[in-house]
């Protein structure tokens, strides 16, 4: 009965080995951030704990199986320290040993900051037939979190983009003037100065050229 419905997993819980006090020194160099901390777990104090599971809770505001999944796996708690310090601490849970049947328990329940009651969530929640765990497991841990990183950098990088393009696009200098229009007049201001400056140089040569001739000139009439 257990192998059919019951699961293992591997609770890992790490948090820096030297919490920041929140007080800063002139001596102390620059700490590193926070991703270099998380993602190097040399510098990171891990305790292990395992356990059985039933179902797997998924909050179906991620809108589908694997992003709910993910967001469920990997949490940041506020921790104290055996030491007495208090810092932030990331929880991770990944399956050792999968139940021949897996269970999913979606969680339509949020509470609302404004009206202060619990509020079911009616959100659609996608997910396929055929459901890959690979990412999920302990065997796999490290691969997974090199891709999880690789991909939170991506989106990172997309979010940036896509606030430049709407900062882009809704650029307004006037009623109706888009930032396109205000790229191209200024392309050709560049090129008119840049002819303009070219036919001031030439004109400059020129009245050298005259002053040269002026000059050498003069003395010849004086001769003469």
């Amino acid at each position: 009965l257990k192998s059919l419905f019951f699961g293992e997993q591997m609770q890992f819980l790490s948090y820096p080995e030297c919490p920041s006090s929140g007080r800063s020194s002139p001596s102390r160099k620059p700490s590193t951030s926070e991703d270099d901390v998380w993602g190097d777990e040399s510098k990171l104090v891990v305790s292990e704990e395992k356990s059985e599971f039933l179902h797997i809770f998924l909050d179906v505001k991620h809108k589908s199986l694997y992003n709910a999944w993910e967001a469920a796996r990997t949490a940041e708690v506020e921790y104290t320290t055996p030491s007495g310090s208090s810092t932030k601490a990331r929880k991770s849970t990944w399956i050792t040993r999968l139940p021949k049947f897996l269970f999913f328990q979606l969680q339509r329940v949020a509470f609302d900051q404004e009206t202060k009651a619990q509020v079911k969530l009616d959100d659609v929640f996608d997910f396929e037939r055929t459901i890959h765990v690979d990412r999920f497991l302990l065997s796999n841990r490290a691969r997974a979190c090199k891709a999880a990183e690789a991909v939170r950098q991506l989106k990172v990088r997309r979010e940036e983009l896509a606030e430049a393009l709407r900062g882009f696009d809704s650029y307004r200098g006037r009623p109706g003037l888009r930032a396109e229009e205000v790229l191209q007049w200024a392309a050709e201001l560049l090129e008119d100065n840049y002819h303009a400056s070219t036919g001031d140089c030439a004109t400059a040569s020129s009245v050298a050229a005259d002053g040269e001739a002026l000059a050498e000139a003069r003395p010849a009439a004086r001769r003469a």
